[in-house]
């Protein structure tokens, strides 16, 4: 009799852990972010801070929420910093949010609710931070997210391209293929493009024509949403800008 109370409430914690994973989920500009997804977001590593924000909080539920976020910092480079404002922003040692948000039932926050501040500090490489949202009378209920800040180096593509020309990206949104004009210099030596979507996978690339003038990539077989697409200068990130497929 003991044994098969015990199997019963397993059964009902595991069901009702199951459904409150289900309570709450996160979207990225209009795209939804799977539990435990990362989020790539680039920077120039001699700015002041690399910002991530537009990521919404839904409430899925019938009942309003009272919500905080906690910040998680998984491997960061040594000389960054990192700080996430909640409602009110927070200073880099906060590690959990003061204050809650409370979100209505069948309700999201707001684009400017949330926002993640990375600051590289002049150093280079990837940094990975995981923020966990959650019910503050229900921890069972939460979802999550990895942001991986990627800082590039400063200024060394910008001096090769000193009397090049890259324009800005065509059509944006896109359809069916997307184009740029420009012409490089002769200390570019190798050049390159590449599209990656909001969770920081590679989806498109080439190389560039040192001696060429145009690009252009067929998208037709990419999804509608949105994407970051990056110009290479000799190994090293140029420029960095968003691409939105519509059809």
């Amino acid at each position: 009799m003991m044994k098969k109370l015990h199997l019963i409430f397993l059964a009902i914690l595991f069901t009702s852990i199951g459904t409150n994973a289900q309570d709450l989920s996160l979207y990225f500009h209009s795209g939804y972010i799977g539990e435990g997804d990362t989020i790539l977001k680039f920077g120039d590593a001699g700015a002041g801070e690399i910002v991530l924000d537009h990521l919404r909080v839904r409430n899925n539920t019938e009942k309003a929420m009272d919500i905080l976020v906690s910040r998680e910092r998984l491997d960061m480079q040594v000389g960054a910093s990192s700080q996430f404002c909640w409602g009110l922003c927070f200073p880099p040692a906060t590690e959990v949010a003061p204050e809650s948000l409370r979100i209505f039932a069948n309700e999201s926050s707001t684009d400017e609710d949330f926002s993640a501040h990375y600051l590289p500090n002049f150093v280079m490489g990837e940094s990975y931070i995981k923020y966990t949202f959650y019910n503050a009378n229900n921890q069972f209920a939460n979802v999550s997210v990895v942001i991986k800040f990627l800082a590039t180096p400063a200024g060394i593509a910008e001096e090769a391209m000193i009397g090049g020309i890259v324009s800005e990206l065509y059509p944006n949104p896109a359809t069916s293929f997307i184009a740029f004009d420009y012409q490089f210099t002769p200390k570019v030596k190798e050049a390159s493009v590449k599209v990656f979507n909001l969770m920081g996978a590679e989806v498109k690339g080439t190389s560039l024509d040192n001696n060429g003038s145009k690009m252009r990539m067929d998208v037709s077989d990419l999804n509608n949403g949105i994407y970051f697409y990056t110009i290479y200068i000799n190994g090293d990130a140029y420029k960095t800008r968003k691409l939105v497929v519509q059809k």
